[in-house]
C-alpha cells in the first residue's frame, strides 16, 4: 500500500482546518444571530398584531401629527400651561406651609431632615396641644394615634405629622365647624385620627420618596354652609388639603328646654391628606 505523499498530507490538514472554522462560525456566530433574528422577527409579529388592535394610527405621518398634540398638552404654550407646568405649580402649592414652616425654623430642607431631634418633636407636640386647648379644642393623645412618646426613624416625619394636624384644625375653627356635637354636654373632641403617612416614589429603585401623603381621619359638625367655606379654605392658595370619603349625616333638630328648635346641624365625617415634596 502506498503511503500518502506529502501533498496529500497538507491538503487533508488544510479541509479538516476549514471544517473546524466553519462549525465554529457557525456555533459560535451565525446560530446566535440566527436565534437573536428568530426572536427578534417573532416580536415584531406581536407588535404588529397589538398595534393592528390598538386604536393608534400606523401611519407616520398621522403619529408624528398625533406626537406633536400630545407634547403641546404637556408642555402648553404662553396663553395655556401645559400639563407639566400645572403639576408642578399644583405640587408647590401643596407644599408651600410645610416649606414656610422649614424655612421658619430649619433654614432649608436638608437641615430639616438631618436636625429634627425627639426633643424637637415632643416640645413642639405640647406646644401644639396648649394652643388647640387655648382655642377651644381638648385633644387627647390617645385618641390621635400619635403622642408625645411616638418615636420614628424620620423624626421630621413626625413633626409633618404634627403641622398638618395643626393646620387642618386652624381651618376648621375658621370656617366655624366644631369637632364636637354641640347638643351634648361639652368634652374631648370626638375623632380625630392621624393616619400612617404614605410614601410616593418615582421609580422602583428611588432612594428617597417623591411625595409624602399625610392623612387624618375626623369627624365635624356643623352647617352646611360651614362645610363648604371649610372646602374652599382647603383648596386656596395657602393651602391644599385633599377632602375624601365624606359622609355627611342630618341630626335631627332638638328642642331646648324653652322649646326652641336647634339649628340646622349635620355630622361631617371625612379623610384629608396635606401633600409634602420633598
Amino acid at each position: 500500500m502506498r503511503k500518502p505523499i506529502f501533498i496529500h498530507q497538507i491538503a487533508l490538514t488544510v479541509l479538516f482546518i476549514g471544517l473546524a472554522l466553519q462549525l465554529a462560525f457557525y456555533f459560535l456566530l451565525l446560530a446566535p444571530s440566527k436565534k437573536r433574528h428568530d426572536a427578534a422577527s417573532k416580536e415584531y409579529h406581536r407588535m404588529q398584531e397589538r398595534l393592528a388592535a390598538s386604536p393608534w394610527p400606523q401611519q407616520e405621518n398621522a403619529l408624528r401629527t398625533l406626537l406633536s398634540e400630545q407634547e403641546a398638552l404637556l408642555n402648553g404654550d404662553e396663553q395655556q400651561p401645559g400639563i407639566r407646568r400645572q403639576s408642578a405649580e399644583l405640587l408647590a402649592q401643596a407644599s408651600r406651609k410645610y416649606d414656610l414652616r422649614v424655612e421658619e425654623f430649619y433654614g432649608n430642607k436638608s437641615d430639616f431632615y438631618r436636625n429634627v431631634s425627639r426633643l424637637d418633636y415632643q416640645e413642639e407636640f405640647n406646644r401644639m396641644l396648649n394652643r388647640l386647648q387655648e382655642q377651644g379644642l381638648q385633644l387627647q393623645a390617645g385618641q390621635l394615634n400619635l403622642s408625645e412618646q411616638s418615636s420614628s426613624a424620620y423624626n421630621y416625619q413626625l413633626m409633618l405629622q404634627l403641622w398638618s394636624l395643626e393646620n387642618l384644625l386652624q381651618l376648621v375653627l375658621q370656617s366655624g365647624l366644631q369637632c364636637q356635637n354641640p347638643l351634648l354636654p361639652p368634652r374631648a373632641v370626638e375623632r380625630i385620627e392621624i393616619l400612617p403617612i404614605q410614601a410616593f416614589f418615582l421609580t422602583a429603585k428611588a432612594q428617597k420618596p417623591f411625595l409624602l401623603q399625610l392623612p387624618i381621619s375626623l369627624t365635624l359638625y356643623g352647617s352646611l354652609q360651614q362645610f363648604l367655606d371649610f372646602s374652599q379654605r382647603c383648596r386656596s392658595e395657602e393651602n391644599f388639603i385633599a377632602l375624601q370619603n365624606i359622609a355627611i349625616t342630618a341630626i335631627p333638630p332638638q328642642l331646648d328646654v324653652e322649646k326652641r328648635q336647634s339649628a340646622e346641624l349635620l355630622k361631617i365625617e371625612l379623610l384629608s391628606s396635606g401633600f409634602y415634596r420633598y
